[in-house]
């Protein structure tokens, strides 16, 4: 612990260290009131600084403070590294994007939307700047993106991001994740913030998938499909309030973003998984999600009538074990060549993907508005099932005005040029045995899950379509139903 003993009716600052760690801790310095400096043995030379530095308008601020900082910076510049986080009353706002805003680290989100920063904002980017040091908060680095949120409140309301996390550069990568933590269960006006760091040893895994690129364009080669499936968050698990008062403080910059459509599209995403993940309440828990996973598992195993399946399922506590798959079914293999085949026909082939039209019809070629946006929000159902982004379509519809704004701006660059992001056609395909023999992959139906933006683009279309076209106009239209318009729209996307 360490506090001003000058005023130490004002508090102090303190670090709590797990029992499995506390052997670990070294070299630790709590000299400079309000800062405790110290090492872990299991990360050699990176220093963390645990701060805590009042508003510059408090009788108890003094530059000292920055100026211990910058001195401990500079005894350790050519032997460690550094990471400080606290409360250092520092509200950068977008001017968090002058300490750096280029391709390889940037800030295209700010949680706090104010475009001054304050006093010590100024101070701490100054010494950013000198000491190769980076904000965690909203940084977007590498394949990261650790999105932020506004961390102080008045009341109930959460008004400014004013705890902060820096890094030296070259710990970047080391980071896994950053996180903000608004909860109501504390007593204090701030929410806690955490990174989660990994030990700074050789990942062979990656190594050797970049060792497999050698030779040849990493767009021809493989790689793997699980690290582009998000952990799904549903719906239910998500506080609606937290959530719209986390969505509100982001602010995307667009207008560094409209010639990179696929950069904007994966920094929306991002945003949206992330605050699902930081609003989760309690009221989904795991012992919730396990009676309902069991419930559903029940459902999908008695419409069988099997019942020697059933008995051999049901284990003496009245719960059951089903294989999710028998030595009848077919493989992940022949899966794949199936649905391969049937989705790659010759018909298919023969299609000409570059007709070019120069006929405007406003009903159809009209830039998406925002109505257009927020009336297909309405018709979504908050239950459906989280495409590969990990994202429920219900979020959506907790989106404020100026979000939706956003998400109209995203669609236009892609409806304008008539161009679809790649990664929005892939999806999650389940199989459902319809009947016949279980082992032909032709008796199982695939149903497929797709990213949630993705699902509302092809929904703004869609509705364009049923506008345009009404079935049963003219002979060649009778009988037709407004379901193969989207059935159209999905072959056409995917």
């Amino acid at each position: 612990m360490s506090y001003d003993r000058d005023y130490s009716h004002s508090g102090g600052t303190a670090v709590l260290v797990r029992n499995v760690l506390s052997q670990e801790a070294l070299s630790v310095d709590t000299s400079i009131p309000d800062q405790i400096w110290f090492q872990l043995q299991v990360i050699p030379k990176v220093v963390f600084g645990a701060c805590y530095i009042p508003p510059n308008d408090s009788p108890y601020f003094s530059q000292k403070e920055f100026e211990s900082i910058q001195e401990k910076l500079i005894e350790g510049q050519y032997d460690n590294k550094f990471i400080i986080i606290g409360d250092l009353n520092t509200r950068f706002g977008k001017g968090v994007r002058k300490i750096s805003n280029t391709e390889e680290f940037s800030y295209p989100v700010v949680a706090d939307d104010v475009n001054v920063p304050n006093d010590n904002a100024y101070v701490l980017t100054t010494i950013c700047k000198d000491h190769n040091l980076l904000v965690v908060n909203n940084l977007k680095a590498y394949d990261k993106h650790f999105v932020s949120n506004k961390t102080y409140k008045q009341g109930t309301r959460w008004v400014s991001e004013l705890d902060v996390c820096v890094g030296s550069i070259q710990l970047i990568n080391s980071i896994e994740s950053f996180r903000v933590h608004p909860t109501e269960n504390l007593p204090s006006d701030h929410a806690p913030i955490s990174i989660k760091m990994s030990k700074g040893r050789i990942d062979l895994d990656f190594v050797l998938r970049r060792a497999s690129f050698l030779g040849g364009h990493a767009s021809l080669m493989g790689y793997k499909c699980s690290s582009l499936v998000k952990t799904p968050i549903k719906y239910k698990r998500i506080d609606p309030k937290m959530f719209n008062a986390s969505i509100s403080g982001m602010n995307i910059d667009t207008d560094n973003f409209i010639n990179n459509v696929n950069d904007f599209a994966s920094i929306v995403s991002n945003v949206l998984y992330q605050c699902s993940e930081m609003c989760q309440s309690r009221a989904g828990t795991s012992r919730e999600d396990s009676g309902e996973a069991q419930t559903d598992r029940w459902d999908c195993l008695l419409p069988d009538r099997d019942y020697l399946k059933v008995w051999q399922a049901v284990d003496w506590k009245g719960k059951f074990q089903v294989e999710n798959k028998t030595d009848g079914d077919p493989t992940d293999e022949e899966f794949k060549e199936y649905f391969k085949n049937v989705l790659n026909t010759e018909e298919n082939s023969l299609l000409d993907e570059n007709i070019q039209s120069f006929v405007n019809v406003p009903i159809l070629d009209d830039h998406i508005t925002l109505g257009k946006v927020q009336s297909q929000i309405n018709r979504i159902r908050p239950d459906k099932a989280c495409g590969p982004d990990g994202v429920s379509l219900g979020v959506l519809k907790l989106h404020p005005m100026e979000w939706l704004l956003t998400l109209a701006t995203l669609f236009n660059p892609l409806f304008l040029p008539e161009s679809y992001r790649s990664l929005w056609s892939l999806a999650k395909l389940f199989t459902i045995f319809k009947k016949g023999n279980r082992q032909e992959p032709k008796n199982y139906r695939g149903i497929t899950v797709i990213n949630g933006l993705a699902k509302l683009y092809d929904m703004i279309l869609c509705s364009r379509l049923k506008t345009w076209f009404k079935p049963g106009w003219g002979t060649e239209g009778k009988g037709l139903h407004g379901a193969y318009c989207s059935f159209a729209i999905a072959d056409g996307h995917g």
